[in-house]
């Protein structure tokens, strides 16, 4: 059942956007008495909803099938949702012991900065192609722009220019473009 509160906004509604399509009296109250009879048993705020959503979708005034369909994708969709977040909360058990030491130690070394991060081998590779006694602490320091180039084959553009990389006496790689 609607409150009148709530009737008087969606006839307002819906008589605001389609003015000329309710002009007959007769018609428009034909028109809302089928509404309440339909949409009687529903939340009068999804209601609202799927009338504004019609709206928004709608050019000329929808039939009350049109807004009844909308309402129902909602409700269905809605329970969609609370039925798959039930299912999450059943699954998320987790199914063997988490060894929270092991988690507690790795956190401590990243506090103290003693972990470091793993080196691909086609990155070394191609770092000590290009300086063949570069230690690992150096590729660390530079590891994104050594990443960058190694993807790319030290290619900047299409024309075929290319970047020679100098490394500097206090182990940062500098770059430079060499035109063609």
């Amino acid at each position: 059942m609607f409150t009148s509160g709530s009737m008087d906004f969606i006839q307002s509604l819906i008589c605001g956007s389609y003015p000329n399509q309710l002009r007959d009296n007769d018609e428009r109250t034909r028109y809302f008495k089928n509404f309440e009879r339909i949409f009687a048993r529903y939340d009068e705020q999804d209601v609202a909803d799927a009338v504004e959503i019609t709206i928004e979708r709608e050019k000329f005034l929808p039939s009350l099938a049109t807004i009844k369909e909308i309402l129902d994708k909602k409700l269905s969709a809605r329970a969609e949702v609370e039925r798959s977040s039930l299912k999450i909360a059943e699954y998320s058990k987790p199914r063997h012991k988490i060894d929270v030491q092991a988690l507690i130690a790795r956190l401590a070394a990243l506090k103290e900065k003693k972990y470091e991060q793993p080196i691909p081998r086609k990155l070394r590779t191609f770092a000590r192609s290009l300086w063949p006694d570069i230690p690992d602490s150096v590729i660390r320091k530079n590891l994104a722009i050594l990443t960058h180039y190694a993807s790319t084959d030290m290619q900047l553009d299409e024309c075929g220019n290319k970047v020679q990389l100098y490394l500097s006496k206090n182990g940062e790689i500098v770059e430079r473009v060499v035109l063609n």
